[in-house]
């Protein structure tokens, strides 16, 4: 990997100096409650099984002109040919590089990293999904990656993310060698960390600044959000807002918010718009967005219109799959922030949570797949 700019590694110095059954009972009533519990699993489920195939993958780059952006996009998908070591300097993973794909329309999932990652930075969890019949489109978002971080803690992260985010999925929707395996119907986000935030603007979410006066007295000054650097940044954002027009993409049926940030400028009443089915995931340890004025805000921002559900142990690194070699002398303080044993947990729930809740909203159908 390049080497980071004078200023690359400041605006990265920046973002890391914030960082610091029941039991018992009668048997035959037991035995009752458990066959009832088994008739409403099965009755409230998919009758199908979800098939397991092996992950493909394939990369693009696109130039956008009219945007000046270049977009680097990784796409897995469910493959006929068996996985293989691939090395994409200095990403080592497994995949089956250019496969065929599988036959049949699968649900397509955008992927937004967080802002020390890039396409590459969640790469098992995207093949585990490909791999139970999802294809996932993971974009490098320029100006706000392990490279360039220009953006952060400004609207500009936020709203070019999401520009970021549409401009792939038009990609991919035009591309005639991918287009007869996406289900148009079944299309739907995860995003981490800032990621989670674009996620929440696509699916109709938008930004108010009323309640970033009173964030740092009420997190403390202690908190990322609050250093003089990142709060002047900040304090420009609220002043832009409210947005003057809805970001939602009507594509999206689905979005997987994990461990988003930028809580604070979410209201009720700002996110009135949103219509998607949504996940939102806690992560317990994590020390930028930390989910007491993050996830835990917008659990109550979003009420009933969510499933919750809460990572131990995790932060934007253990999110993550393990950094290569040359990441770790890098970024250490990402690649480090979890053993080994806890990012095996965290990623092991992680990646059950997300197919789980896709699963639901697009459930398996056997001749839906053959179409």
């Amino acid at each position: 990997m390049s080497c980071f700019s004078f200023t690359a590694a400041s605006q990265r110095q920046h973002w890391i100096s914030g960082k610091r059954s029941f039991c018992g009972g009668m048997r035959i009533l037991s035995g009752y409650v458990l066959v009832l519990l088994m008739v409403f699993f099965l009755l409230s489920t998919s009758v199908y099984a979800r098939p397991s195939y092996s992950s493909g993958l394939r990369t693009l780059g696109i130039w956008l002109p009219e945007k000046s952006l270049r977009l680097d996009i990784n796409i897995w998908y469910p493959a006929t040919r068996k996985a293989s070591q691939l090395s994409y300097t200095p990403w080592t993973l497994q995949a089956a590089r250019n496969s065929p794909f599988v036959e049949g329309k699968f649900p397509l999932l955008l992927l937004s990293h967080a802002t020390p990652g890039n396409r590459f930075s969640y790469h098992e969890t995207a093949a585990r999904l490909a791999a139970r019949g999802f294809i996932v489109v993971a974009p490098t978002h320029a100006g706000d990656n392990i490279d360039d971080m220009s953006y952060v803690f400004s609207l500009e992260q936020l709203t070019k993310r999401v520009e970021h985010l549409k401009a792939t999925l038009d990609i991919v929707l035009s591309r005639e060698e991918l287009i007869s395996s996406i289900n148009r119907e079944e299309i739907g986000v995860i995003g981490f960390s800032a990621g989670g935030t674009a996620a929440l603007l696509l699916g109709g979410a938008s930004l108010t600044g009323e309640n970033w006066e009173a964030y740092c007295s009420q997190a403390g000054q202690e908190d990322v959000y609050c250093t003089p650097w990142a709060k002047k940044r900040l304090s420009q954002m609220a002043a832009a807002l409210p947005l003057k027009e809805v970001l939602k993409d009507e594509r999206i049926r689905a979005v997987a918010a994990i461990a988003p940030g930028y809580g604070m400028f979410f209201t009720a009443s700002s996110c009135g718009a949103f219509t998607s089915e949504l996940l939102l995931v806690r992560a317990d340890a994590d020390d930028v967005d930390r989910a007491p004025f993050h996830a835990d805000n917008l659990r109550t921002v979003f009420s009933e219109k969510s499933h919750f559900a809460s990572l131990p142990y995790a932060n934007d690194g253990g999110m993550m799959s393990a950094c290569p070699p040359a990441l770790q002398e890098e970024m250490p303080e990402v690649c480090y922030s979890v053993n080994a044993e806890q990012r095996e947990v965290i990623q092991k729930k992680l990646n059950a949570l997300l197919f789980d809740f896709f699963n639901s909203v697009f459930p398996f159908v056997p001749e839906k797949v053959e179409k």
